[in-house]
């Protein structure tokens, strides 16, 4: 049972609110949530009801642990450590929204003063954890600025090197600075040679680094 915080009925399901809130006070649900602090409130609890805490990917220094989605996920090609895609989440009668949109939308109010998660925006995951919904791990920016962290993180090259730990990004780079061609090394871990000659070289999990007598070159692939 959900109260209208407008004028108190009780309706069974959020689908009964949005219909409520639309015929008898002409309003969106959007409108609705954002008409009172009370409202905004009632979407806040409805996701964290849908979320467990779960540790950060290792190798990610945040403050605050993933809200992992516990509801419907989207497949993702760039699925990582335990998440399938992003999550997804019907406000009633409106179209599907992704969890992690709505989550910051509804957590941070005055850094989205849209009616709706504005579409240009886009949220990106500080944790890598696609099916997160805690908007302290997410960061606006814009088309652009996604794509090229995709790249400096690796999410660009394969869905296997998204399942790469910091432990394994130094061995990799550990392995080719001992002399170990690109190709063995992929070999073991799934990764083609030319995802092994990013890591090596920084431009991939260019966030992490490896300590080594040298640094490799960035154009040199000991294939």
């Amino acid at each position: 049972m959900i109260d209208c915080t407008i004028c108190g009925k009780t309706c069974k399901s959020w689908q009964g609110l949005a219909k409520h809130v639309r015929q008898a006070h002409d309003m969106s649900v959007y409108t609705y949530h954002r008409s009172s602090q009370a409202a905004m409130v009632q979407l806040q609890l409805r996701i964290s009801e849908n979320v467990e805490y779960v540790a950060p990917p290792e190798g990610y220094d945040l403050d605050t642990p993933c809200w992992r989605w516990k509801g419907r996920l989207t497949r993702g090609k760039f699925s990582r450590r335990g998440s399938s895609g992003y999550g997804s989440l019907r406000l009633s009668g409106s179209p599907t929204e992704a969890a992690h949109r709505l989550s910051w939308w509804a957590h941070e109010p005055d850094a989205c003063e849209t009616e709706a998660p504005a579409p240009e925006v886009v949220l990106m995951h500080q944790c890598d954890n696609t099916a997160c919904v805690n908007p302290a791990h997410l960061v606006p920016g814009d088309h652009a600025a996604n794509m090229a962290e995709r790249k400096e993180r690796g999410r660009h090259l394969n869905c296997h090197t998204s399942e790469l730990s910091e432990a394994d990004i130094h061995e990799i780079r550990l392995r080719a600075h001992g002399g170990e061609t690109h190709r063995s090394i992929g070999a073991d871990y799934g990764l083609s040679k030319s995802a092994v000659c990013h890591i090596c070289a920084g431009r991939s999990f260019g966030h992490i680094h490896t300590p080594l007598d040298a640094e490799p070159d960035p154009d040199h692939i000991p294939f």
